[in-house]
């Protein structure tokens, strides 16, 4: 698709940064997509400079939204189980060139599947299925049928983007440790983080509260928003099923910014060049740590990113290491009750979220060159 490049001399000093708040800007876009509410902070040197959110936690109810709510991050949780598994690699427990058959020796595993290695489950190059194909919500049961079954395809030949990967690759923690992937997040990252907020699967405690302490998560039911507490099962909790608010995601973030600049923190300094590295066949710029890393002129060079959704929440992250400055937007918004793969509401509501980033690199980041993708943001 033709790109169309559309240079706009303006930057966060601007006048019209000075007088449209971000609460404004937010609004502005929760309104055109007709979303429950948007939420955004800009983190620069350690501190968030900006955060604001508006709309409510539960359509059919005037409970707003804070800036202190909890919200789903969906697939935003992989570069933390990525980022779980450099601290076992770092403690000499297993390698990133670990086998398939060296980390489960004791099953019965598809010849395919002999050279798959550990960073492969991290970077969508293992062939792996898509889905489960068996119901089962344990993770060695899960692990034992796949590893079995064989691939969808020949490994590491082309990117395939799958949860199961990370669903293999936690259970390797899983086995090691004697923990479950929860436990090991919460005893390891969490905790040692000072995440207090974090937790996983809904932000929506409890479905009979009258007024809703936290935001409930949506999907158009025939166009109009229908609130869901409900999450995707715990088994997927690896690739997607943390929540937290936007100050402790922060803290996660300024960790991988830190680690770009060789700081060892809970994770070695080489640790995490291997983890924001791009896989090296890979095609779509995706790195074993759970991230896309892109260029982009406005974060002076690498870009770190991802997106995330249950199909009821969305979640969105740009970082610009070499500025020392990350961006993160999210909504309870997801897309329409039926998924097929190809949903409208979902493509909207990740067309908000890129709009929300965009507001946040104009003000912050961006003083030339605003790139629209024909009706498409495109940071």
């Amino acid at each position: 698709m033709k790109l169309i490049s559309i240079i706009c001399l303006f930057s966060a000093s601007s006048v019209w940064a000075q007088e449209v708040t971000l609460e404004q800007s937010l609004e502005t876009i929760r309104a055109k997509y007709d979303l429950p509410s948007l939420s955004a902070a800009y983190l620069k040197d350690g501190v968030i400079n900006e955060i604001a959110s508006v709309g409510v936690r539960k359509i059919g109810n005037e409970a707003k939204v804070t800036t202190e709510d909890k919200f789903h991050l969906g697939s935003c949780t992989k570069s933390m189980t990525a980022t779980l598994a450099a601290m076992f690699i770092d403690e000499g427990k297993l390698k990133w060139e670990s086998t398939i058959p060296e980390l489960f020796p004791e099953l019965e595993i598809h010849s395919d599947y002999k050279d798959v290695t550990f960073s492969m489950l991290f970077s969508h190059r293992s062939g792996m299925q898509r889905g489960l194909g068996i119901a089962t919500q344990e993770p060695s049961q899960a692990t034992a049928h796949l590893l079995k079954k064989g691939p969808e395809h020949k490994p590491d030949t082309q990117d395939s983007y799958s949860n199961v990967g990370y669903l293999v690759a936690a259970h390797a923690l899983e086995r090691i440790s004697g923990k479950s992937w929860e436990v090991l997040m919460q005893e390891r990252m969490f905790n040692a983080l000072k995440m207090n907020s974090c937790g996983f699967g809904s932000t929506a405690p409890d479905s009979s509260e009258t007024v809703p302490s936290q935001p409930w998560g949506h999907y158009s039911n025939k166009g109009v928003l229908t609130p869901d507490n409900e999450d995707n099962s715990p088994i997927w909790g690896p690739a997607g099923r943390v929540h937290c608010e936007l100050k402790d995601w922060a803290k996660y973030i300024q960790l991988h910014i830190d680690g770009f600049h060789g700081k060892s923190s809970l994770v070695s300094a080489k640790s995490f060049k291997m983890l924001q590295s791009v896989y090296p066949s890979s095609e779509m710029n995706y790195t074993s740590g759970g991230w896309f890393r892109l260029e982009r002129q406005w974060a002076n060079g690498a870009a770190l990113t991802h997106n995330g959704t249950n199909l009821l929440n969305y979640a969105r992250v740009w970082i610009a290491p070499v500025k020392n400055a990350a961006i993160m937007v999210v909504t309870n918004m997801g897309g329409d009750e039926t998924f097929s793969g190809s949903d409208e509401t979902l493509n909207q509501t990740g067309l908000a979220t890129n709009e929300a980033v965009g507001v946040l690199i104009d003000r912050n980041l961006r003083e030339i060159e605003i790139i629209h993708n024909h009706h498409k943001y495109n940071p």
